[in-house]
């Protein structure tokens, strides 16, 4: 468990496959010993985890459902790995369960490093499932398990959960300031320090239209100016790449409308 533990947490697969031999060998051995078992499902319930093999996940999921609500490992709630487990075999719902079951379980016993792992996977869960509650919900988890990650000295999590925020700011934002979809790109664009000119290239659309999205922009946000608006998006973590900001460049020139 812990070799698969630390294969994760350092994106080691030397570690996870050492975990899987060791897994091997002990499910192989007879006479069976129960909980040595368990520690091996487990153990490959991490590994497959960190590889997203949903069926594989599935599997462990069924056969560690019987563990729910007993944290059989230090360190690891068996609950945070069923919702883990279903997460990555495509069962929402049925890990947004056992996330609440872990939340709760680790609030009631004061297991404050667990807990922060919680959220952080709870709220990955959360943004999957398309709800705009569910999407609020996860962006404030997110902040509540970074805050206590860094009372911690939790530098993985707390890496883990910038990197999180910054791939996935705009469908974490809660649309402050009644900021339309549009003016969240054009923000998000903005805190890269994108000319005009480089928003319109990479949403096409002409730059005359940015320069109004622009404008409101600075104006919903109580920006003076675009450094003003950069530091408003890192605030409400609104910053970093968006999908449009990820194209490569188009191949010719947008085309807009009534142009040859």
């Amino acid at each position: 468990v812990v070799l698969s533990q630390i294969g994760c947490l350092l994106n080691d697969s030397t570690s996870c496959d050492a975990a899987l031999r060791v897994s091997r060998a002990v499910l192989e051995r007879r006479p069976a010993i129960p909980m040595a078992q368990a520690a091996a499902r487990v153990s490959r319930a991490l590994v497959a985890i960190y590889g997203s093999k949903h069926d594989e996940c599935e599997e462990e999921l069924e056969f560690l459902e019987q563990f729910k609500r007993i944290n059989m490992m230090p360190f690891l709630l068996t609950d945070r790995l069923l919702g883990s487990l279903a997460h990555c075999a495509g069962q929402t719902r049925r890990a947004l369960v056992h996330f609440e079951n872990a939340v709760a379980l680790c609030r009631k016993n004061g297991f404050r490093p667990e807990l922060a792992w919680t959220l952080y996977d709870y709220a990955k869960a959360l943004l999957d499932t398309g709800s705009r509650h569910d999407r609020e919900k996860a962006a404030t988890l997110l902040h509540e398990g970074h805050d206590l990650s860094s009372q911690l000295g939790m530098r993985a999590l707390v890496a883990a959960i910038a990197a999180f925020r910054q791939r996935y700011g705009l469908r974490l934002a809660r649309k402050p300031v009644g900021l339309t979809n549009r003016e969240l790109e054009i923000l998000g664009l903005l805190s890269l320090g994108r000319t005009n000119k480089e928003i319109a290239d990479a949403l096409c659309i002409s730059s005359n239209t940015v320069a109004v999205h622009v404008a409101r922009v600075l104006s919903k946000t109580g920006s003076s100016n675009r450094t003003e608006a950069a530091s408003y998006a890192g605030r409400h973590h609104m910053t970093g790449e968006t999908r449009e900001s990820r194209r490569p460049p188009p191949a010719t020139k947008c085309r807009f409308w009534g142009q040859r």
